[in-house]
């Protein structure tokens, strides 16, 4: 009978060590990786060079060019806009905000009309630079040039966060995960839920960035 107990007992033991070191092993890892996607700004980062290249094709594209001098002139003014356009793209690379913004500048004061990849692109430059006021204006009047350009949503919530625009913000980021959810944006809009006091919805936001 004595031998039978032994053998019971380290059965007994060895279940329940098993279950506590399974539980808090998967939880670490996910608590400290969630938020530094949250920081990155990748969802923007990716989606630069198609958003800002997609309209300038599309404006090209729909110019119908007659044959002749004219037609030369043209081609050549539009030739000299997309240089001036990678250009700023090349300055944005290499750090040269002021350059960029100032480029930026120069293309929509000579465009008969606004163009909005030519504002969000200055907005976000705007925004690195940490003039926060101004990008939002840009992102503002580039949606309502295109109300589904990808991504404005999140980076005007992003800046809207900075200046302490927290209902803007949330606004934003609720557009933002309509048009293409993202563990980023859940993450971002639970910042501002919580700023505002509404932490039962800050609480959903992080379940579905965990979620994702």
């Amino acid at each position: 009978t004595p031998t039978k107990a032994v053998a019971k007992k380290p059965a007994a033991k060895r279940k329940p060590m098993k279950a506590i070191a399974k539980k808090p092993a998967p939880k670490k890892p996910v608590a400290k990786r969630k938020p530094t996607k949250a920081v990155a700004t990748t969802k923007a980062v990716a989606t630069k060079p198609i958003a800002l290249r997609r309209p300038q094709i599309n404006l090209l594209g729909d110019t119908a060019i007659a044959p002749g001098a004219g037609a030369l002139a043209l081609d050549r003014e539009l030739g000299g806009v997309v240089a001036d356009e990678v250009s700023a793209e090349a300055l944005l690379d290499a750090g040269d905000l002021a350059g960029a913004i100032a480029i930026y500048s120069e293309l929509l004061e000579s465009s008969p009309s606004p163009i909005a990849s030519f504002l969000i692109a200055r907005g976000r430059a705007f925004y690195r630079a940490g003039d926060h006021a101004r990008a939002i204006a840009d992102f503002k009047r580039g949606l309502a040039l295109e109300p589904h350009y990808p991504d404005l949503y999140f980076d005007k919530g992003k800046a809207e966060l900075q200046a302490g625009l927290i209902a803007e913000a949330e606004s934003s980021f609720s557009h933002d995960i309509d048009l293409d959810p993202s563990p980023i944006s859940f993450y971002n809009r639970h910042l501002a839920r919580k700023a505002l006091g509404n932490l039962g919805g800050a609480l959903s936001d992080l379940d579905s960035a965990i979620a994702d």
